[in-house]
């Protein structure tokens, strides 16, 4: 008799990140099946006929390689109550660092846009640019680098390299450039406002996915 069970699954982005969840849950002895549902972040497993589903720590694990987060404590109930709730909560953390965000990014652009000069101007950049990648941007970071030890790159691992090269390059060019021998771009801007519209684009994203489930 085949078994059916689901399981929430954390840090899924994309149709690649389903791609590589399913494909690690297959690979399971006892998984016949393992269907993503990206809007929900679920997982639906079904056992072959032969052979049960492994144990939720295996499940955990094998995902875990793809450098993604099973939540194993217990396979996802029919509760939607609750399951709202959790979508909720996860969204108005996710507009906490929206909100954050915004207004050191934003301030960023105009400073660097604007060409305004003062005193200590890009020691005040570099710092404005670290509270959104630093705070808001946190968990983009965390994911490349599990991504990355895990050999499994994603969409955050592109935004990471691309944003965090260049704050370390602005760093340089404010903090050493009168010893490096070329010129080196002040990016400030770019970092920060990459940052900033990506964790906007997954709070609205976020926010129509619970209007669809919700309908």
């Amino acid at each position: 008799m085949t078994e059916t069970t689901r399981y929430r699954v954390d840090g899924m982005h994309c149709a690649a990140c389903v791609a590589r969840v399913e494909s690690a849950l297959c690979k399971l002895p006892g998984v016949e099946t393992a269907a993503v549902n990206l809007a929900s972040h679920e997982v639906t497993l079904r056992s072959s006929a032969e052979q049960s589903l492994p144990t939720a720590s295996d499940l955990a694990a094998a995902v875990a390689t793809a450098g993604y987060t099973l939540i194993a404590e217990s396979p996802v109930e029919s509760n939607t109550v609750s399951r709202t709730e959790e979508r909720a909560q996860a969204l108005r953390q996710l507009r906490a660092r929206v909100l954050v965000a915004a207004g050191p990014a934003i301030a960023v652009l105009i400073i660097s846009m604007s060409g305004l000069k003062f005193p200590g101007d890009r020691a005040l950049l570099a710092l404005l640019t670290l509270i959104v990648l630093g705070w808001s941007g946190r968990s983009i970071f965390q994911s490349a680098a599990s991504s990355a030890l895990h050999l499994s790159p994603n969409m955050d691992t592109l935004v990471a390299i691309g944003s965090g090269t260049a704050y370390l390059v602005s760093l340089l060019a404010t903090f050493f450039g009168s010893a490096i021998p070329i010129p080196l771009p002040i990016m400030f801007d770019a970092a920060a406002m990459t940052v900033f519209f990506v964790l906007l684009g997954r709070f609205l994203e976020e926010r129509a996915k619970g209007n669809t489930l919700s309908a």
